[in-house]
């Protein structure tokens, strides 16, 4: 005789089924969720791995003159001395030799682009990786070099009664001026510094008068392109900053400029003409600044309490992004990527944006500089003999 289930029966076996199911899919989840936190706990102990030493993976032979200095070039690292410029690889390899006769070489870089100047005399050499150089002569001492990505190269140059800025397209002929902006001394003072933009578009000039003992500093905004065409010598903006002292002017990335103050910094966003978008005053003397295209940070002096130099760093907007504090005396630092560099001739340390000290270590021999290659754990270290290719470890 066949039986029937009652409809009750088949829902208490449908629900049982469910709840089986929803188990079964929470269990799952649980573990995927343990899996997931272990697997961040792994990456992130391993991201922010503490090393102590190094070994040198490869040392190229031949490298190190005692007037050179030595620059980040991608991930590569360009010696500049006074006969010539030199790219090193990863590997140890020239990717190219540059010469020249210079007293005083200063040299600026944007993606590429390579231009070294002879402060305070008439030549500029400009290397784009794959060739000799190309050289720009002029008639005034030069006073700073600037570079942009497509090799446009702007001159800051000092005559008696007038400064000159000039602008050169190294990738035509270097003898035609694309622009050239005259400055009055008496009227508009001294030039300090200048700023490129990336594009090559776009300039700033910090300038300096001293009128019966009293110093008065202004920063200029220039615009080449066609936004700035109607203006003046093509000038698009200034900031009158009365007796403030202006250390530096800087563009961060392309379209942002950094005024470094003696009391802190002002920031504009500069797409085509100026607007301020952040300030910013210290209430302890700025002992260093460095940046990176998307950082500005700051050493500010040790306040007499026991926490050291205080390090402060900011992202394109202004915002406070890193506040920390060093016990160790250096004397560069440097940014790269979330990392910070400090090193002096017998010791070197690496902090992270993230508060962690990712090295330290005392070195046995004199240290130039420490560049990074790939932001993880290799670098070169130029010290009195060799630029080494090094790989942090740990004891």
């Amino acid at each position: 005789m066949a039986r029937f289930k009652e409809k009750s029966d088949y829902t208490l076996i449908e629900n049982r089924i469910k709840r089986h199911k929803k188990q079964k899919l929470m269990i799952i989840i649980g573990i995927v969720v343990v899996l997931a936190v272990i697997s961040v706990c792994l990456v992130n102990a391993y991201i922010n791995r503490v090393f102590d030493s190094y070994k040198v993976e490869k040392a190229i032979k031949d490298s190190v003159s005692s007037d050179a200095t030595y620059l980040s070039y991608d991930e590569n690292v360009l010696k500049v001395s006074r006969d010539g410029v030199s790219a090193y690889s990863p590997s140890g390899n020239i990717l190219f030799n540059g010469s020249y006769d210079m007293r005083n070489p200063s040299a600026d870089i944007c993606d590429k682009y390579v231009a070294v100047a002879d402060i305070g005399n008439y030549s500029v050499s400009v290397f784009d990786g794959s060739n000799s150089g190309k050289q720009i002569t002029v008639t005034l001492p030069i006073l700073q070099v600037q570079v942009a990505r497509q090799g446009v190269v702007a001159i800051l140059m000092e005559d008696k009664d007038t400064n000159v800025i000039r602008l050169y397209n190294s990738e035509s002929s270097v003898n035609d001026v694309l622009v050239e902006t005259l400055t009055n001394v008496d009227k508009n003072g001294f030039p300090v510094s200048i700023a490129l933009s990336d594009d090559g578009k776009k300039l700033v000039t910090n300038y300096v008068t001293v009128k019966n003992g009293v110093i008065n500093s202004s920063v200029t905004f220039y615009n080449f392109s066609e936004v700035g065409q109607n203006e003046v010598n093509r000038m698009v903006g200034a900031r009158d900053y009365g007796n403030s002292i202006i250390s530096n002017v800087e563009f961060i990335g392309n379209d942002t400029v950094c005024v470094y103050t003696d009391t802190g910094f002002d920031l504009f966003e500069m797409p085509e003409k100026n607007t301020e978008i952040a300030t910013k005053k210290f209430d302890r003397e700025i002992k260093s600044t460095f940046h990176t295209d998307s950082h500005i940070g700051f050493v500010l002096e040790n306040d007499s309490s026991d926490k050291g130099d205080q390090v402060l760093v900011y992202n394109t907007k202004g915002k406070e992004v890193y506040a920390g504090n060093i016990d160790f005396d250096y004397d560069m630092v440097s940014m790269s990527g979330e990392e910070m560099i400090f090193i002096s001739q017998s010791e070197g340390h690496i902090v992270k944006l993230n508060g962690v000290q990712k090295y330290k270590d005392t070195f046995e021999t004199n240290v130039d500089a420490i560049l990074p290659i790939n932001n993880y754990n290799k670098y070169f270290l130029i010290d009195n003999n060799n630029v080494n290719i090094i790989k942090l470890t740990e004891d």
